[in-house]
This record gives structure tokens, C-alpha cells and sequence, in this order.
């Protein structure tokens, strides 16, 4: 006897809706980004969509960031990581790249979460990294771009 397939409830249903509609922002948010990305003349690369939640990397002058758009909460991109080619380190790579990530994510708009952690080693990478500096440097220096909280817990709301 072959199965039926059981109906899907109302409380089923809106969960789904929820979830298609968290997933219509996180995408509508990646097209924006990138637009403004492509505007500005940020060398991006699209790296996956799991479902609710997409990636975008951007690079400039030795300078590179990865955000994901939805991981967290449909109206926040967390940094995941903001690295600074070691050749390029004190040269303001890191500040003109920060710059442009701020700006980007006040068009979209959208707030911006990260955690102060200086970068200790990537053996997936081929490129040299600037050498890790003391968290709470660090965590200055991301205020000075109006990132505010703890260190673990840093968040910009779009301006």
C-alpha cells in the first residue's frame, strides 16, 4: 500500500514561510552587497549559499575579508575573518579595506558582528599573513571604525 503524505499543519506551514522568507532577505542582502561591492570596484567572490545564510569575500590591496550574510541573524553579517598580507602590514591596507566594508554595509544597510581575534596561523592559505597583535589592540582599532561591545562581541549598526 503506498504511503500518503501527511498534511502540513498551520504552524508547519508558517515556519516555512519564515524560513523562505529569511532566506528571500539573506539573498536580497548578497545581491545588494554585491552591487555596492561592484560600484565601489571591490574585487568580491561569492562563496556559498547554505541555505539561509551566504558568503561573500573582498579583497583589496592585501587586505581580505569574509562575510556571511544570515548566519546569525537575517539583519547582521558577521566578519568572519580580516586578514592583512604581512607585506602589507602598517601600510593602511587593513584601515582603507575596513573603510570600504563599513560603507558597504551602511548601503546595504546592515549591522556588522565580529569577534576581536588576532589571526595566529592559516595552513589553508598559501599568502603570509600579518603577524597576530594583543586582542585588545586590536579591538581598538575596530572601534575606531564605530565597532562597539567586548571584544568577543563586537557590533556596528549601520549609519
Amino acid at each position: 500500500m503506498p504511503k500518503t503524505k501527511k498534511p502540513i499543519t498551520k504552524s508547519e506551514q508558517k515556519g516555512i514561510d519564515w524560513w523562505k522568507e529569511r532566506e528571500r532577505k539573506v539573498l536580497d542582502d548578497v545581491a545588494r552587497a554585491k552591487r555596492i561591492a561592484t560600484a565601489m570596484k571591490l574585487s568580491y567572490r561569492r562563496e556559498r549559499n547554505n541555505g539561509a545564510s551566504a558568503s561573500l569575500s573582498i579583497e583589496k590591496d592585501g587586505a581580505r575579508t569574509l562575510i556571511m550574510f544570515g548566519a546569525l541573524h537575517p539583519n547582521t553579517a558577521i566578519v568572519a575573518y580580516f586578514r592583512v598580507e604581512k607585506a602589507k602590514q602598517r601600510q593602511g591596507a587593513g584601515t582603507v579595506l575596513m573603510h570600504d566594508l563599513v560603507a558597504l554595509a551602511d548601503r546595504i544597510p546592515i549591522r556588522l558582528a565580529l569577534e576581536a581575534s588576532p589571526l595566529v596561523e592559516d595552513k589553508y592559505d598559501d599568502k603570509e599573513w600579518a603577524a597576530a597583535i594583543p586582542k585588545r589592540k586590536l579591538a581598538a582599532w575596530y572601534r575606531r571604525f564605530g565597532f562597539k561591545g567586548p571584544a568577543k562581541k563586537l557590533v556596528r549598526e549601520p549609519q
